[in-house]
């Protein structure tokens, strides 16, 4: 059996992210979390239905672009934008 796991652990001035996924062969998730920490301390948000998409370079496994999708505990919107190596990620 296969299965398709994702780590992305990202720093940003005022935050750190942590996001995993850990998929079957079919795709279906078995095991996946997202936590945005503050920088300097302070209360984990833990966020909730994380979802990443990724825009894969054709014939390859590398990525062009990846987004993730998620709710903060407070129910907002929270999407990071991540291009290639040679550009940044994106917190909005």
């Amino acid at each position: 059996p296969q299965f398709f796991w994702l780590w992305t652990p990202i720093a940003f001035d005022d935050w750190l992210l942590f996001y995993h996924t850990n998929d079957d062969q079919y795709g279906r998730p078995w095991n996946r979390s997202a936590v945005l920490v503050p920088v300097g301390g302070g209360e984990a948000l833990h966020l909730i239905d994380p979802v990443m998409t990724v825009d894969w370079q054709p014939g390859s496994r590398y990525a062009r672009s990846a987004k993730l999708l998620a709710r903060l505990p407070d129910g907002r919107a929270l999407t990071v934008a991540f291009e290639s190596a040679s550009s940044q990620a994106a917190l909005m």
